[in-house]
Formats: structure tokens, C-alpha cells, sequence
């Protein structure tokens, strides 16, 4: 089991390493950016379950349920990978990522007060424009200061147990929404919720790490980027030899998980049948299993290797689409739940940590906007593609997200190769592999 407090105590004591004077930084729970991801992804957990139902109450037929869908994948085609390039070169990134999240809460508040389709699509189009930006800012912020703690000689903390609190964080606005509404909350006061977490969430933003540059080297790195040249050498990491199968299968993960979140509640609600009431727990169903899943990631991949890991995830989450379309029973449709956690570590975790070790300190917060702009070009197309073959059969829609699964699976088997990455911490006190550190902290390729 995770020991939050064993581990906070490590990442705020400093060792002498190299060059580097032993600094100290006062311990406060308030200041780690497991809070943040905590705070983020519970505002994504009472906007993401319930939105296509809200857009149905609200009058969308499911080709526009699609369009709105991409109009989120369309907003991370430019929005995160500017503001990304931005916090590479000067500006706080604490700052963006705190007027981010408050300007999320405002876009939420529209969206539960407007009083017709057009309206409502107006805001929704705000809300993706801003929020779209605010995870891989927060990834970027999160491998800064694994970067700066490592040029300190601070042992790391590696990418899954950090983003675990995510995944938590999303489990609990959905346990405290299902009473309320159980209670008669409408959906409108539902969103309206998500707009207080994230209002907690801009006000948390200020009070993290500084995860700028330490070394003059670094500071060299940051202070020379000229835009968008980060911008630039991300996308050419992105599509090397080296990576590009890579890149190519996660987009199509993305977009079966694009198609997924957007009809798999009407799924739920128009074809199994379930109410309302009972999205927020089938969700929870999903989150629970995930929380296992990215709390086994490290020891999945020592175990049984990063490769052979993406394909097995790959693989299950084609399996669960392909029950998904095959079959409207309640039992199966909740029961596929299980297997949610392997899209989120195909989509949301490995990618993140592979891709960062391919950066430097000059593009290392672009890495995260390139990669968000990449997938959401994938997520964009998965969506007005999916909402039109939804609205024609929804059980085609998902089978042709098992099929990409099994072509994303495929790609990692005959093109993707493990390279060994440079150990990029020294040895953790509590005895973990450093080597599995790098990886899951996705550092290695500069040092």
C-alpha cells in the first residue's frame, strides 16, 4: 500500500548529490501535486460521466452529442500545446495552470445556466478550449519537478503513483453525486459541482513547488528556448523512428476512448436501460479498478515489460468493446468495467513517462501539449465518425474500436522496440529499482 506520509517525508528532505548544496523544503501536504491531480480529476469526474446525458436532456440528437464530443478533441488540437510552449519558455507554469482551472469553474457555470442548444454548445466550446489544457500542464509541471529534485539529488517519485491520485480524485465526486442525486440533484447542479472543484483546484495551483530550473545549465535550456522551437522538437520526438509506431497506436486508443466516454452512458441509459442515478456508480465501478491497475503499473512493467504490457492493454480494451457490441445484458455492460484501468495506462500513464524521456529541458512541458494536440486530432475524427455511425448502430461503433485496438496492438508488437532507459535518480531509500523509477518517471534520455 501507498505510504503518503512515509513518502512526502522523503520528497521533502534533500541529499547532497554532485554539485548541488543540500537544500531543505518545509513539508506541507498542500504543496505536493498529488493534491492538484486530485482537485483536476475530480472536476473531469462530475463533467465527463454525466455530459452526453446533459446534452441529451438538453436536446442533442447523437450526431450533435458527437459534434460536441469534438469539439473537446478539436480544442487540444491547439489549446494545450500553446499553452505548454508558453510555460516552457517564462511564465510560471503554476500560474497558467491556476487561471486554467478558474476559468474552467466559470465555463461550468455557463454550461449549467444556458437555456438552449446553441447556448449551451457556446460554453461547452469555452469549457474544452480552457480544460484541455490543464492535465498535460500539469503532467509537464509533474516531470519538471522530478527533473529539479533529481538535479538536487532527491530520490523521484515515479509517474503512476502520482497520477493514482487522479484516478481516486474522480471516484469521489461520483460517491458524494450519487446520494445527492438519489436526493433529486439535476444534472445542471451536477456540473455546477464540478465548477466548485475546480475553483479549489486554481486556488491549490498556487501553492505547489516551484518546478522551475535549479542548475544554470537548465536555466540555460528554458531561458534560450525561442518559440516554438519546443514546440517543434516535440512533434519531431513524437514522430522519430523510434517512436512513431508508438504514436500512432496511442492515438488510436485515444480515439476508442473518445467513443467510449461519449456513448457509453447513452449505452448505459438507451439500450441496457439503467437511470441516471446509477452513471455516477457504474462509473465508480470503473475508477475503482483503475486506481488497482495504476498502483500495479510499476510492478506490471518490472514484471512483465513495458511492450508486452501495452499490447496486453491494448488487447483487453478491445476485448471490452467487443462485448460492449455484441451484447446490451446489464451484467456484461458493467461487468467490461473492469478492464477501464488498462486504457488509462495505455492513454494516460506509460505514454506520458515514454514521451518525456524523449524530451529535454527546453520542450519538456511541450512534449505533453504536442502529445495532447497529436491524440486530440485522433479524438476529434473518433468523435464525429462515432457519432455518426452511433446514431446509425451504436453496436458498430464499438466494434470498430475493438478493431483499432487490435491494429494499436499489432503496431506495438512489430514496431515499437523497448530501449533500456539511462537511470535518472539515484537508488530510492525505500529499495525500489531505480531503472523502474526512470522509467515510470519517464526520465533518462538527457543525462
Amino acid at each position: 500500500m501507498f505510504n503518503l506520509h512515509g513518502t512526502l517525508r522523503k520528497m521533502t528532505r534533500f541529499r547532497s548529490h554532485s554539485n548541488h548544496p543540500s537544500v531543505t523544503v518545509p513539508p506541507s501536504v498542500f504543496r505536493d501535486i498529488r493534491i492538484q491531480y486530485f482537485l483536476a480529476y475530480a472536476t473531469l469526474g462530475t463533467v465527463l460521466p454525466y455530459a452526453s446525458v446533459f446534452f441529451r436532456h438538453a436536446g442533442f440528437s447523437d450526431a450533435m452529442v458527437g459534434w460536441a464530443m469534438a469539439i473537446w478533441s478539436l480544442a487540444a488540437v491547439a489549446s494545450p500545446v500553446v499553452v505548454t510552449m508558453l510555460a516552457d519558455r517564462a511564465h510560471d507554469p503554476r500560474r497558467l495552470l491556476g487561471a486554467g482551472s478558474l476559468l474552467t469553474a466559470v465555463s461550468l457555470v455557463l454550461i449549467a445556466h444556458s437555456q438552449n442548444t446553441a447556448l449551451i454548445l457556446c460554453a461547452w466550446t469555452f469549457y474544452c478550449a480552457i480544460s484541455v489544457s490543464v492535465l498535460p500542464l500539469q503532467d509537464g509541471i509533474h516531470f519538471s519537478q522530478q527533473r529539479r529534485r533529481h538535479e538536487q539529488g532527491q530520490s523521484t517519485t515515479p509517474f503512476h503513483l502520482v497520477r493514482v491520485w487522479g484516478t481516486i480524485g474522480y471516484i469521489v465526486p461520483n460517491l458524494i453525486l450519487y446520494g445527492l442525486m438519489r436526493q433529486g440533484m439535476g444534472l445542471s447542479k451536477v456540473l455546477m459541482t464540478g465548477a466548485i472543484w475546480s475553483t479549489v483546484a486554481g486556488i491549490q495551483s498556487f501553492r505547489l513547488h516551484d518546478p522551475g530550473a535549479v542548475s544554470p545549465e537548465t536555466a540555460g535550456k528554458r531561458a534560450g528556448n525561442v518559440a516554438p522551437s519546443s514546440m517543434f522538437s516535440a512533434a519531431r520526438a513524437l514522430f522519430s523512428p523510434y517512436l512513431i509506431a508508438f504514436t500512432i497506436a496511442v492515438v488510436l486508443m485515444n480515439m476508442t476512448g473518445v467513443v467510449h466516454s461519449g456513448f457509453y452512458p447513452i449505452y448505459l441509459t438507451e439500450h441496457v436501460k439503467l437511470s441516471d442515478t446509477w452513471l455516477g456508480p457504474v462509473s465508480v465501478v470503473a475508477v475503482v479498478c483503475e486506481t488497482l491497475v495504476i498502483f500495479s503499473c510499476g510492478w506490471m512493467v518490472r514484471t512483465v515489460g513495458l511492450k508486452r504490457l501495452l499490447i496486453l492493454a491494448m488487447l483487453l480494451i478491445g476485448l471490452r468493446m467487443g462485448l460492449l457490441g455484441l451484447t446490451s445484458n446489464v451484467w456484461v455492460a458493467v461487468g467490461s468495467q473492469v478492464f477501464h484501468g488498462f486504457l488509462i495506462i495505455a492513454t494516460s500513464v506509460l505514454p506520458q513517462a515514454i514521451f518525456n524521456d524523449s524530451a529535454d529541458d527546453g520542450n519538456r512541458l511541450s512534449m505533453q501539449g504536442v502529445l495532447v494536440m497529436v491524440t486530440g486530432s485522433g479524438r476529434a475524427i473518433a468523435s464525429l465518425v462515432g457519432g455518426k455511425v452511433a446514431g446509425r448502430n451504436i453496436s458498430m461503433a464499438f466494434n470498430g474500436t475493438a478493431a483499432m485496438c487490435v491494429i494499436a496492438a499489432i503496431l506495438i508488437l512489430i514496431g515499437f522496440h523497448e530501449r533500456p532507459l539511462k537511470i535518472a535518480t539515484p537508488a530510492r531509500e525505500d529499495g525500489e529499482d531505480p531503472l523502474l523509477v526512470a522509467a515510470a518517471s519517464g526520465m533518462g534520455k538527457d543525462d
